[in-house]
């Protein structure tokens, strides 16, 4: 349903003159800002889980905590490139997929039609 409303609100502002990189840049904003949350969200919750979970599932061959206590070493730079690069993925669509012309008076009428 949201992808139908989007569709039809993006041929309407076509239609009425709107330039076609505003609406895309408009996309691609509305997904950066999403998956930046998303990323974020994520990557914190990772972090309190792998926190709170690891030094209680690490264990001695004789099913002992270990003594000291397992260090953790979660190194950030390799967890923001891994975030980074699976962002990139939802962002590249919305770039992308706003590149397609397509005769705005058809897409109206198609969209009329739904």
């Amino acid at each position: 349903a949201a992808a139908g409303e989007r569709a039809r609100d993006s041929a309407l502002l076509l239609a009425l003159g709107t330039p076609r990189r505003h609406l895309v840049r408009a996309a691609a904003a509305e997904q950066a800002a999403l998956v930046g949350l998303g990323s974020l969200v994520g990557l914190a919750l990772g972090a309190l889980i792998v926190r709170l979970i690891v030094p209680l599932v690490v264990l001695t061959p004789t099913a002992r905590r270990p003594v000291p206590g397992a260090v953790l070493d979660l190194p950030l730079g390799t967890a923001v490139l891994l975030a980074a690069a699976i962002a990139a993925v939802p962002l590249l669509s919305a770039l992308l997929g706003g590149r397609r012309r397509r005769d705005v008076a058809q897409r109206l009428r198609y969209l009329e039609e739904m």
